[in-house]
């Protein structure tokens, strides 16, 4: 996780971390 200091939406942060999780339990 790069950029740090650089604060995305909280909605993008929530989307892709639902669309990852969802992908990673989906996936295997």
């Amino acid at each position: 996780m790069s950029g740090r200091h650089r604060k995305p939406t909280t909605s993008s942060v929530s989307v892709a971390k639902i669309a990852f999780t969802g992908a990673v339990l989906g996936g295997g």
